[in-house]
């Protein structure tokens, strides 16, 4: 057994050296200044854990069943909370984020079924009928909120979509999108619609000026006039490959 190295460090505090491993400790309980954590209870609560293969896991994977150890419900909402705030300090040319998850990509990738995600929402119908209404379901949810006496600045919004291809880089064939919408299956019966955007009235007041905004200087308006004289400006569409044209009207 190696022996245990006990110091201080600079401010004074307890510093302990040691190789050891804790097996049936039963309720250890590990405090921090107010807080404490008791081991078992946060096994129990959220099925904390490392899997065969080194994941780190709050809750045990289960395809279509209960049984994930880390429940959700009127008692307990939330499975993980970050919280963050700016301390009450102004500043600029920082990018701040409450969170964040990368994966950086090495080398080059072929074949299919390559799925690659810096981050994955998922939200899974395993059995049951859903007839809520006036409230969404989403595999990612973006919100951005306000209170009163706020001002929301310029390029605000509740999800983020960005491309970068810096010179030197390539865009390859096919597309590159900051939103793509697409589907694994859509083969089963519908009694409604599936479609690629949706758009409501808000929910409690209020109405939306646009369905979007359009830069002038985006790349995704032609100004020529060729085609119908009617108007100047065009979106820009690929359909099957063919570079199609929208004509845009202005609000007279």
């Amino acid at each position: 057994m190696e022996a245990v190295v006990r110091e201080k460090d600079s401010s004074g505090h307890a510093v302990i050296h040691c190789h050891a491993t804790l097996e049936d400790v039963g309720d250890c309980t590990i405090l921090q200044d107010s807080y404490a954590v008791n081991m078992r209870t946060l096994k129990a609560q959220t099925g904390m854990h490392l899997d065969a293969s080194g994941s780190i896991n709050l809750g045990t994977y289960v395809s279509a069943a209960v049984g994930s150890e880390n429940v959700l419900g009127a008692a307990r909402s939330t499975g993980i909370n970050i919280f963050t705030d700016d301390g009450g300090a102004s500043y600029s040319g920082v990018d701040v984020r409450a969170g964040r998850a990368r994966f950086l990509i090495t080398t080059s990738k072929s074949g299919q079924n390559n799925y690659m995600s810096g981050f994955l929402g998922h939200l899974k119908y395993a059995a049951g009928t859903d007839t809520c209404t006036a409230s969404f379901r989403a595999g990612l949810r973006g919100y951005l909120e306000s209170v009163s006496g706020a001002t929301i600045g310029d390029m605000s919004a509740g999800v983020v979509g960005l491309v970068d291809a810096p010179s030197g880089a390539t865009i390859g064939t096919g597309y590159v999108s900051c939103f793509l919408g697409s589907s694994f299956n859509l083969g089963g019966s519908k009694s409604g619609k599936a479609v690629i955007l949706d758009v409501r009235r808000p929910q409690t007041a209020g109405t939306f000026d646009a369905l979007m905004h359009i830069d002038s200087l985006s790349g995704v308006v032609n100004t020529t006039s060729t085609g119908n004289q009617d108007t100047s400006k065009w979106l820009i569409v690929y359909f099957n490959d063919t570079a199609m044209k929208i004509p845009l009207y202005a609000i007279s």
